[in-house]
């Protein structure tokens, strides 16, 4: 597996290297916080990724991780082609809190339904044991012409 992963992760280094004249080999170690003789050891299959590095080398190159590390889906090019890509978690960083905003709305709106919902079972669960009620007390009550005290 792990050869997989490193494989995976040498194919992309390749593609943003060929697609991409702002990066060469040196430039995408400096930006992984890698030696470039331990990369290199990396890129010749020697040695193997880090986790920490697959991490990072996702998020700065916008490389699907269920790709890098399963190898399911396919690898998007269309990031190789962006003149300047992330250079930081901040882009990412933002667009993840702008999803957990808009999950935390939808979240206090379902909480909301859940509680009228439960408001209505409540009047409704009422409403039924009031008419049980009702309906016991009616059996129980002498019908006409029965006799008080049997």
């Amino acid at each position: 597996m792990k050869e997989a992963i490193n494989q995976r992760f040498i194919e992309a280094v390749n593609a943003i290297i060929s697609c991409n004249k702002e990066y060469n080999k040196a430039k995408i170690a400096a930006k992984l916080n890698i030696k470039p003789s331990k990369f290199s050891e990396i890129l010749n299959k020697r040695m193997n990724i880090s986790i920490d590095s697959i991490l990072l080398f996702s998020d700065i190159f916008v490389i699907p991780l269920d790709w890098l590390l399963m190898g399911k889906g396919s690898i998007d090019h269309s990031y190789i082609k962006e003149e300047n890509p992330p250079d930081s978690f901040k882009e990412l960083a933002e667009s993840r809190k702008e999803t957990i905003e808009l999950l935390r709305g939808k979240v206090m709106s379902l909480e909301k339904e859940v509680l009228e919902l439960r408001e209505k079972i409540n009047i409704e669960e009422s409403i039924n044991a009031s008419v049980q009620r009702g309906a016991v007390e009616s059996l129980n009550e002498p019908k006409l012409g029965e006799k008080i005290g049997k």
